[in-house]
């Protein structure tokens, strides 16, 4: 008689599509997709996503009362009956499923405890009105997972210091990038900016990326100032993100010569394109969990200026410059040092490419395994 061996079920814990958190909603995919590929075959993937329950759906919207809800109450009761040999929660912000999931075969994805963070004050630039104390719940239950999958050695730090849990349970695995950006073909510059409409290579091109305030944009307009006094070329500020009234506010007290070029809601052949246009990612942010905009750029082969802050000395590594996040002449001397040493941009184009071909999701999925391995097997 022949034994059937029974496959193991991982069930992964997706966000509300209501939620409309698309980075997570980007990991989720990769995951799943890099899972189905390379996963051992005695395994199974179902991707389970909540849905908001009627009762709860007639809630009123005010205060978000209708997420808070179905967030709280509502996604509890739908996970512990999709439960497989291994769950894994897809970030941080669902981690009080573990008070319904078995927490012995449960593994959490944290990407950053912004909220925790900010809270504390230690992130410039963000600020909380009221304690976020639902945010806190669901990070208190992290101690619970059996593992924790932290997507760099900042967050597992964070992990440590602000939630309590033991080292021992964290591993940091980083996040692969796109596969778009591992085939970027490098060629001349006037190519991508005759396709977006973009300055002449006799401009010197500044990309920012993101609209959030952690992002440090007030310190890049200055930098962009102090370029304008020193560069022989004009010098043209291209920004990638939503426009806010922050933003509308800073740009109407900068003294830039020129206006932002300023794109939102791009697909992802015209992002690429716009790393390839431009001479240099600047990007000072006072925090962030992973930070993968330095190696998209990286990987499109565009030198990177970036800060001393959080993840990203570790993800950049001496592929990229690195300044404080504050010092505005460090920041404007080395994004001009990119704009006039040709042997050296050429150097950072060279180690930047290399750099971002570490970072893929087959490496991410195969230490992911090892994981979910060691949960199975005992």
């Amino acid at each position: 008689m022949v034994m059937v061996q029974k496959l193991k079920t991982v069930t992964l814990y997706q966000d509300f599509k209501e939620d409309k958190r698309t980075s997570i909603d980007i990991f989720s995919d990769f995951l799943e997709t890099y899972l189905l590929k390379f996963i051992n075959e005695s395994y199974k993937i179902y991707r389970f996503q909540p849905k908001i329950p009627s009762i709860i759906n007639k809630l009123p919207d005010k205060i978000n009362l209708r997420m808070r809800a179905a967030r709280y109450i509502g996604y509890p009761l739908q996970a512990k009956k999709s439960q497989g040999e291994i769950n894994h929660i897809m970030e941080e912000g669902y981690g009080h499923l573990l008070y319904t999931l078995d927490p012995n075969r449960t593994v959490v994805s944290v990407h950053d405890l912004i909220p925790m963070l900010a809270w504390n004050n230690e992130i410039p630039g963000m600020t909380y009105s009221h304690r976020p104390r639902l945010a806190e719940f669901s990070f208190k239950a992290l101690s619970r997972a059996r593992k924790i999958i932290a997507n760099s050695h900042s967050t597992k730090n964070d992990l440590i210091r602000l939630c309590n849990i033991n080292p021992d349970k964290i591993n940091v695995i980083y996040q692969g990038l796109d596969p778009e950006f591992h085939n970027v073909s490098i060629n001349n510059k006037q190519i991508p900016r005759q396709m977006l409409n973009f300055p002449d290579c006799s401009t010197h091109l500044i990309l920012i990326t993101g609209q959030q305030e952690y992002k440090n944009h007030k310190t890049c307009l200055k930098v962009i100032e102090g370029l304008q006094e020193i560069s022989r070329k004009p010098v043209q500020l291209v920004r990638l993100g939503r426009k806010t009234m922050n933003w509308d506010q800073q740009i109407k007290k900068a003294n830039l010569k020129n206006f932002p070029i300023c794109l939102q809601n791009l697909p992802r052949k015209e992002v690429i394109e716009v790393y390839k246009a431009v001479d240099c990612l600047l990007f000072p942010s006072w925090y962030e969990g992973f930070g993968r905009p330095p190696l998209e750029a990286m990987a499109c082969g565009t030198p990177v200026v970036t800060s001393n802050r959080a993840s990203l000395p570790e993800v950049v590594g001496n592929a990229g410059l690195i300044a404080d996040a504050d010092n505005v002449n460090e920041l404007t001397n080395k994004v001009n040092r990119i704009l006039t040493d040709d042997v050296f941009y050429q150097d950072l184009v060279e180690k930047g490419k290399k750099r971002s071909t570490s970072f893929t999701w087959e490496s991410t999925v195969k230490q992911l395994m090892h994981v979910y391995e060691s949960i199975s097997s005992s």
